[in-house]
């Protein structure tokens, strides 16, 4: 990570305690007010800059970290001056009201000396508890200084843990109902009664029917019966490598992974090795080159929502946890534009012999 983004996190973090935990001075969080509202005026494209900020003041260890990070690298917002020289300013103005409130501590504690032996003892143990508490707060330490800095965090890490089991196991549903083909998904999962012969793709009852039974059977006939014309050819070159995608991640189910969120790293394999394999052919029809691109594109971002679910829905921070729910929700819309292009591509297959 470049030195200034790591300076801008570190700056975030520490304004972030000391504002949530309402123990900074006008300074800091006029300074820390200015480099949020900086970075959300430079910010790029999704998920939005308010999510990620609140996310990272949270919990500035979680996977908003890594996202932060390469939004600030994206926009360029690190190689700002003036966000570099406010975040400096900021690291620096924590670091003093902490030296100045421990010299405070320490004068409290000489003062408690020249008192009786009983309030001795209280009005030093009250300076220990309270110069722990502002010390690690100035830092952005992890460490609990008081019982309800303990309650508060503890409530929250509850919460987030709340949040990913219950993403998880949503998770895990939906990996477990593409295994037992509970579910369908067009291309990876056909029931046993419908399952179709090699060299088909696998169709869907929300299929519209041709002239044939089902797209899959007429793209069969097709490429079959079609002459060896070169766009017919091409045709069955580009079937051929979605075929050989579609087993690959069959197989899968096989596995003993099979059914679990991890598994979608494994489909991310899969696929980007797909993609290669398509992007490779060398087609001279534009209608199939279109396809080709379609097709690639639409792998592409079923690879990184299958990479995004496998590493978010593993995790108990909030953050991570709407990732999870994004990432099923996007699975699911790509799945529904495959199948649509599935249909599309086997009807202009079929028309080739027409």
């Amino acid at each position: 990570m470049e030195p200034a983004i790591s300076l801008v996190l570190q700056a975030l973090a520490i304004g972030a305690q000391d504002v949530v935990k309402d123990v900074a001075s006008n300074e800091t969080r006029h300074l820390y007010d200015w480099l949020k509202s900086r970075i959300q005026e430079k910010w790029v494209g999704k998920p939005d800059a308010k999510t990620i900020l609140k996310a990272y003041e949270e919990d500035s260890e979680s996977l908003s970290k890594e996202v932060l990070a390469q939004k600030l690298k994206e926009s360029g917002i690190h190689q700002d001056k003036d966000v570099r020289r406010q975040a400096e300013l900021l690291i620096q103005q924590a670091n003093s009201s902490t030296n100045i409130a421990g010299s405070q501590i320490e004068t409290k504690n000489d003062y408690s000396r020249r008192n009786s032996n009983g309030d001795t003892q209280v009005a030093t143990e009250g300076a220990r508890v309270s110069k722990h508490k502002v010390l690690s707060l100035g830092r952005a330490s992890i460490n609990e200084g008081t019982h309800y800095e303990t309650t508060h965090n503890y409530k929250q890490t509850k919460l987030a843990v709340l949040f990913g089991l219950l993403t998880l196991a949503l998770a895990g549903i939906i990996f477990y109902l593409i295994k037992t083909e509970k579910i369908e998904i067009p291309g990876l999962t056909t029931p046993p009664s419908e399952k179709t012969p090699p060299g088909s793709l696998s169709p869907s009852p929300s299929m519209p029917a041709y002239t044939s039974s089902s797209p899959s059977s007429a793209l069969s006939s097709a490429l079959v019966s079609a002459s060896a014309s070169n766009q017919v050819n091409e045709c069955r070159e580009l079937y051929t490598a979605i075929k050989r995608m579609e087993s690959d991640l069959n197989s899968l189910n096989t596995e003993k992974e099979a059914g679990q969120p991890a598994q979608g790293n494994q489909l991310a394999d899969t696929l980007d090795q797909s993609i290669g394999s398509i992007q490779s052919l060398s087609l001279s029809d534009e209608k199939l080159i279109e396809y080709q691109r379609q097709f690639t594109t639409l792998f592409r971002e079923i690879s990184q929502s299958s990479r995004t679910l496998a590493q978010a829905s593993q995790s108990s921070n909030a953050i991570d946890a709407a990732y999870t729910i994004q990432a099923l929700t996007n699975l699911n819309v790509y799945f529904r534009e495959y199948q649509s292009l599935a249909v599309e591509y086997s009807q202009f297959c079929q028309s080739i012999d027409k």
